[in-house]
């Protein structure tokens, strides 16, 4: 019997070795046992962990527009402690997932800032991935035999080994001339980062791309910078709009609403602002912002608060507060921006 456990456990220990390298560098420190991995509480299955294990009664919900606020400023700001459930890349469906989602595991939530944008209600950007998310962050089996959290775990072991960075993401810099110029002297209208951003998002919200420098894999050329902005203020593009709100999304949204309200939640639809490059070159050539008008008027109907920073009270913010074309700054416009957003926090 010893030999057989001998041997038994040699057979193991390869197999202990490997999960043992496995949540070491796992990216989301799903065991809490990482003392160094700043980048695992940006992520959704962090973050729903620990909402489940300590649930706060005001919930922050949305994409990343919404995930990078410094709670403890928010605190400041409103008097209350926070949750926040929003990640980078959510679909508007997935925003009301996790909605639901907090109402199971808080009954006792009272105020949601809960987001609504015209990029992940857009009808073409429907994604649902909450029900898998649950599952993993309730079931450690689940996480452990996930190939994907295995190829991710690897991949961060190599960039270890490397000397990559793996800190946390600051979306902030300070622009110069350089970034607003090109190399034969000419000027962007935008500095260069700006105008890349809006040549990656344009396919996500217009199928007419003809015209469109068609790297994406890439950053574009100057020459292709220009033939952007060119492409993007042509006259033509205003009839090529193929933007689709997500009619079912929105229905939903109206079902959480009367829920709040028979609750007495109190709900804030967020609409958060945008560069005006992104407005003025994409969203009103594409029709986008009448688009969304009947979406204003359809959240207004339902009792909630509906605090519209996207189109009809833009904040007045430089361009430079702007990280790209959707993200603010995080160290001179976020701050800002979330004093205006939660100063009026009853």
């Amino acid at each position: 019997m010893k030999k057989l456990l001998g041997k038994l456990g040699l057979f193991l220990l390869p197999v202990l070795l490997y999960f043992g390298v496995f949540i070491a560098f796992e990216p989301y420190n799903y065991f809490g046992l990482q003392t160094n991995n700043y980048t695992a509480q940006d992520q959704l299955i962090y973050r729903v962990r620990a909402f489940d294990a300590e649930p706060q009664n005001a919930l922050i919900l949305g994409d990343s527009r919404m995930a990078h606020f410094d709670l403890s400023l928010v605190e400041e700001v409103t008097g209350r402690k926070f949750s926040t459930l929003a990640f980078g890349g959510a679909g508007q469906k997935e925003v009301i997932d996790l909605f639901w989602h907090a109402i199971d595991r808080n009954p006792e939530i009272d105020t949601v800032y809960l987001e609504v944008s015209f990029y992940i209600l857009n009808k073409k950007y429907d994604r649902d991935r909450i029900g898998n998310i649950e599952i993993v962050t309730e079931n450690p089996l689940a996480f452990l035999c996930n190939f994907n959290y295995h190829l991710e775990a690897l991949n961060r072991l190599k960039m270890t080994l490397e000397g990559q960075y793996l800190g946390p993401e600051n979306e902030t810099a300070v622009y110069t001339g350089a970034d607003y110029t090109a190399a034969d002297g000419r000027t962007f209208p935008y500095r260069r980062q700006l105008l890349q951003y809006l040549h990656n998002v344009y396919p996500n919200l217009s199928e007419d791309a003809d015209g469109l420098p068609v790297p994406l894999t890439r950053d574009l050329t100057d020459d292709e910078l220009f033939q952007l902005y060119d492409f993007l203020t042509s006259p033509a593009r205003a009839s090529s709009s193929c933007y689709e709100v997500n009619e079912t999304q929105l229905v939903r949204l109206e079902e959480v609403a009367d829920y709040c309200q028979e609750k007495n939640i109190r709900l804030v639809f967020v609409l958060p602002p945008m560069a005006e490059p992104m407005r003025r070159l994409v969203c009103e050539p594409l029709g986008i912002d009448q688009a969304m008008l009947p979406v204003l008027q359809r959240l207004a109907a339902t009792g909630a608060e509906v605090r519209d920073f996207e189109w009809t009270n833009p904040p007045n913010f430089s361009e430079d507060l702007f990280f790209d074309g959707f993200h603010i700054d995080t160290q001179r416009g976020l701050p800002l921006y979330t004093r205006l957003l939660f100063g009026e926090e009853p």
